[in-house]
């Protein structure tokens, strides 16, 4: 039996609410060349089940059974386990429609390496001052370009609107990290990108994305978004000879500065004026007032002067040497 053309794979814990929505809407694809793997990863209720009752039903459903060991261990199963030339991620709590396979328009994306397209989402998020629902765009070049438009329109994570070359990640090994269970899709992406010479985005919009409570989900401190900022600047460190790696580390040297000045704001607690100092030093040519640490802090007004204080004042200290 020849190989799919894309494997679909679905992480799946305790979502039996929403599950026979979302595998429904996958099985109605008008592109139906593809395999759909539903990982249980652990489920206390019935998602376990219900992934069963597709599997007999359908075969392309194929399905895996595993103690629970987070989202991102759920999709490294499915990456053992895919079969198909392409890889296209769906959340079990999310709706696709009829096309959303077919927008990514395989067939003549011979010479591509990663295919985009757009997505909606029931609450605004998104686009450069995240007043919007949607994102959506064309595109055809390199990586350069694209990680601009990603970060533009805060897509650069979100996989489920992104299909990657089953023979890239498997030659290059290529994992989700398993201590993450918060924008780990970012950090898969930014491991995979080195390997596109040439990305397209369809404007056609093709999933639904239900934003969860975001404090309620993740409830996320400090520590672990400084996990983040460290993974992400082990990837990018070796890369940013090419410009659009260097625009990329820019990025995150803002958002980590951002974030600091966040904790420092909360707590008053000078380790944090320490660490961004630590930032100027290390990179005097990216830790700077960017476009887009200037679009980001005018979202939250009420930090733009202690934030301009603040770097003015570390800015001096390094001129003076202290």
């Amino acid at each position: 039996m020849p190989s799919p053309k894309i494997s679909v794979i679905v992480p799946v814990y305790n979502t039996e609410k929403y599950l026979r929505r979302c595998v429904d809407s996958i099985l109605a694809q008008t592109f139906t060349d593809f395999e759909l793997l539903l990982i249980d990863d652990g489920s206390k209720d019935c998602s376990g089940a219900i992934c069963d009752e597709y599997a007999a039903m359908d075969s392309r459903v194929r399905v895996f059974h595993q103690l629970n060991g987070g989202v991102s261990s759920a999709r490294n199963l499915g990456l053992d386990n895919a079969q198909g030339e392409w890889i296209a991620f769906c959340d079990s709590d999310d709706l696709t429609t009829i096309t959303w396979l077919a927008n990514y328009v395989v067939e003549s994306a011979c010479d591509v390496e990663l295919i985009i397209q757009g997505f909606e989402s029931d609450k605004i998020g998104f686009g450069q001052k995240r007043d919007s629902k949607t994102v959506s765009f064309d595109y055809d070049g390199n990586v350069a370009g694209l990680i601009q438009i990603l970060l533009q329109n805060n897509a650069l994570g979100f996989l489920w609107c992104k299909l990657f070359r089953t023979r890239i990640i498997k030659e290059n090994k290529l994992r989700f990290d398993e201590n993450m269970c918060f924008r780990e899709d970012e950090m898969f992406l930014l491991n995979y990108l080195p390997y596109v010479r040439r990305a397209q985005s369809h404007k056609e919009t093709g999933y639904f994305y239900f934003m969860p409570e975001w404090d309620q989900k993740y409830g996320l401190k400090y520590k672990e978004e400084s996990y983040i900022y460290d993974q992400a600047d082990k990837i990018i460190s070796n890369r940013i000879i090419d410009s659009g790696f260097k625009f990329l580390q820019n990025f995150y040297i803002d958002s980590r500065n951002y974030n600091l000045m966040v904790e420092f704001d909360r707590t008053h607690e000078r380790k944090y004026l320490k660490q961004i100092r630590q930032l100027l030093l290390k990179y005097p040519d990216s830790t700077r007032l960017s476009p887009y640490l200037k679009s980001i802090i005018s979202i939250d007004r009420s930090m733009t002067l202690s934030w301009i204080a603040l770097y003015g004042h570390m800015k001096i200290k390094k001129i003076l040497g202290k």
